[in-house]
């Protein structure tokens, strides 16, 4: 049954993200430019949504919700971890990447359509835990003072540090983005980051994921911390970067999978950040933090 399910939800995936993508793209009348082999790029998508339908499945077990509120986690997560969050990143390069806005918000478009469509049939594929969450009013200030420290600092942190040791390290990254192969210290490149506004933005997205993290750790069934953040980890990791695997137009196959590695390492460390912090503060905070009781 496990694998039956596996297998549907993956074609189903598959077929409702491409499907997704021709329709929006005939909607507005937009030709995106091809990334060369497209056998072995179908082939590649469908390895993708197996990946992420993976993921997801373990994530959906550890849900303690009825049907419609299930529904809406399983949308949120897949769409804003696949197609939000990584979409804003591009958006803010576009400029220098010379991406076409169409092409970044038919992505948005798309797969706002696929991953609800997915997560119906999602939702209908497995039986409904219920449970009851209670939320008292003295959570929300520490909650907001983690969220704060885990997306103002901790995110970046992780962000600029990967970017630099793993990804940055790539002579021939250096040059796509920047024209040059020198490699400056770490400090001068930090230094450009804060000049040109890139800190400040990825704060403002840390503190987005950081406050999408918690809920999604909120909602889980309370059992063993290292399984969340294992979990949790996988979750950020896959569903961010899994579809790095597919080629991109603008992107060579050598930074696409070193952007793979940078950012799924980071993302999955991240994931598990967030879940020891929560898992800390619903300790320290007993019957104050919202908790899903099985």
């Amino acid at each position: 049954k496990y694998l039956i399910r596996i297998i549907q939800l993956t074609i189903l995936f598959t077929i409702v993200w491409i499907a997704s993508i021709l329709l929006v793209n005939f909607i507005t009348d937009y030709v995106p430019p091809s990334a060369g082999n497209d056998q072995a790029g179908l082939l590649l998508i469908l390895l993708t949504c197996l990946l992420e339908t993976l993921v997801m499945d373990l994530y959906i077990r550890q849900l303690s919700l009825s049907r419609w509120p299930r529904f809406t986690v399983i949308w949120v997560s897949l769409f804003v971890l696949q197609f939000v969050l990584t979409q804003m990143e591009t958006w803010f390069y576009i400029g220098s990447e010379s991406i076409p806005t169409t092409l970044v918000l038919n992505t948005v478009y798309s797969g706002l359509l696929a991953t609800g469509i997915f997560a119906l049939f999602a939702t209908y594929s497995y039986p409904s835990k219920v449970s009851k969450i209670t939320l008292k009013s003295p959570v929300i200030y520490p909650s907001i003072v983690y969220i704060l420290v885990l997306g103002l600092l901790v995110y970046p942190g992780l962000y600029f540090l990967a970017g630099y040791f793993i990804a940055w390290q790539n002579e021939g990254l250096r040059v796509y983005y920047t024209g040059t192969a020198q490699l400056q210290s770490f400090p001068q490149v930090m230094h450009d980051n804060l000049n040109e506004g890139i800190v400040y933005f990825q704060m403002a997205r840390g503190v987005f994921w950081a406050a999408l993290g918690w809920f999604l750790t909120m909602v889980m069934i309370p059992k063993s911390k290292h399984k969340q953040a294992l979990i949790l980890g996988l979750l950020f990791a896959t569903i961010m970067n899994a579809q790095l695997l597919i080629p991109k137009p603008y992107m060579s196959d050598p930074i696409r999978l070193t952007h793979a590695i940078e950012t799924g390492s980071s993302n999955f460390l991240w994931g598990m950040i967030v879940v020891y912090c929560y898992r800390y503060l619903s300790s320290s905070i007993k019957d104050k933090i919202p908790v899903a009781n099985p």
